[in-house]
């Protein structure tokens, strides 16, 4: 994507796996929730003033640019993960906190969560998920700071609300 600016901007799909696939023994968790707080896509983002609210997700997310390097609070970092474990023969299943929020079938199948980048925003549904998972013998490997810190409300399929975080 070359927006007028002719800067090449790189868009990032996550791939999640079919319901009826086999679970693997790691899953990691991209942070779609961040990325939307901090993208000023639209002109506004919740660092800008005025702050979006709700900030949309129907909006380019030019943080979530797998290019950019870590650390930041784009996909730069989990993108340097996704690769380092695909190099060292970690095979893992991959979904966002929005799945994680909706809610995944069978998720304490997993042995082990992975968090990495900036997994700053949170909804309530992903702590009582976060808390049950690991109450039921799940391991979580937390590789960041400054996350699980603010509380976000997921209002629609197509926005956060609360000011992503109020």
């Amino acid at each position: 994507l070359t927006p007028t600016s002719k800067r090449v901007i790189y868009i990032t799909f996550i791939v999640k796996p079919r319901p009826t696939d086999t679970k693997r023994s790691i899953v990691l968790l991209a942070n779609a929730f961040t990325w939307n707080a901090y993208s000023a896509s639209g002109g506004r983002s919740k660092y800008t003033s005025p702050t979006c609210n709700p900030c949309s997700f129907e909006r380019p997310l030019d943080v979530a640019d797998p290019s950019l390097p870590p650390p930041n609070y784009s996909s730069g970092s989990e993108t340097w993960m996704y690769n380092w474990m695909r190099l060292n023969n970690y095979i893992y299943d991959l979904y966002t906190d929005i799945d994680f929020h909706i809610g995944i079938n069978n998720f304490n199948s997993y042995k082990v969560l992975i968090i990495v980048g900036h997994m700053e925003y949170i909804t309530q549904q992903i702590r009582y998920n976060i808390d049950n998972y690991l109450k039921s013998g799940g391991s979580l490997v937390y590789l960041s700071g400054n996350g699980l810190y603010e509380r976000v409300e997921y209002v629609t399929p197509g926005s956060v609300g609360g000011g992503v975080g109020g």
